[in-house]
């Protein structure tokens, strides 16, 4: 594997594995966690929602679309 980046798997049959940058990585989980401490119990529906909030003062532009990363 190479350091600058993170291979994300999937559970969806048929779909392959993505390799995404480190960084992105690393911020899009902060945002998981922070958004999922809190509002414990948080609907999966509402996560992206809630990570774009919790990014929205660090939200690189090169960050993209966050309806796909915490999914």
């Amino acid at each position: 594997m190479r350091s600058d980046t993170v291979l994300c798997e999937t559970p969806t049959l048929g779909k392959q594995p993505v390799r995404i940058p480190a960084w992105k990585y690393h911020l899009v989980k902060g945002g998981i966690i922070t958004a999922l401490y809190r509002q414990p119990g948080l609907p999966f529906k509402l996560l992206a929602d809630a990570v774009r909030e919790v990014l929205t003062d660090a939200l690189p532009e090169e960050l993209g679309s966050l309806s796909w990363p915490p999914t």
